[in-house]
């Protein structure tokens, strides 16, 4: 059997790529650097944009000095442009997959369904909710992070309620010192 840190993901950035990264966020060294992924895959992971943006208004509310950074794949561009204006946060496109990672890593919370974004808050141990259906937590969930991972008892996360959501994100901001790195 592997020990935990055998099963832990690991990956590495460069220094330019997490450059470029930061240079998304709002320079504050005050403001919560909120990642969200908006991207699902698949239609039985999507969540609906209004949840998204709910979520986005509570943790303005919580703290006003909160930046969010909204991705989504390229397919998905529209989509992540009008979550991000109706949120109040700023759509970064990410036309390679490094780029999120590297975002991942320079965030203080992410919130994403369950996709390849999960694995990477898993590497970078970032504190995050992520949003999974029914049986799949167990297998795909979050690793080794601060993070909770919120299964849907559905086999479709349409009906997910924003307030399961929000109480997690809650739970683990409430519980993770926020910490750059």
């Amino acid at each position: 059997a592997l020990d935990a840190n055998a099963r832990q993901p690991v990956l590495e950035l460069t220094d330019d790529e997490r450059a470029r990264a930061e240079s998304v966020w709002r320079p504050s060294s005050t403001a919560r650097r909120v990642l969200i992924n908006v991207s699902a895959g698949t239609s039985e992971r999507l969540w609906p944009d209004d949840n998204y943006i709910a979520v986005m208004r509570h943790l303005v509310a919580r703290d006003g000095a909160t930046t969010f950074a909204i991705i989504a794949a390229p397919s998905e561009r529209t989509r992540g442009e009008h979550i991000a204006r109706a949120g109040g946060g700023t759509f970064v496109s990410t036309p390679r997959i490094r780029d999120a990672l590297a975002l991942v890593a320079t965030s203080d919370f992410v919130l994403t369904p369950d996709t390849s974004i999960a694995h990477a808050v898993s590497a970078f141990q970032k504190p995050s909710v992520a949003m999974y259906v029914r049986g799949k937590a167990e297998r795909w969930g979050l690793y080794g992070t601060s993070g909770v991972n919120v299964e849907h008892t559905e086999p479709s996360l349409a009906t997910l309620s924003v307030d399961r959501v929000i109480e997690a994100i809650d739970r683990v901001l409430a519980s993770s010192l926020v910490t750059r790195g």
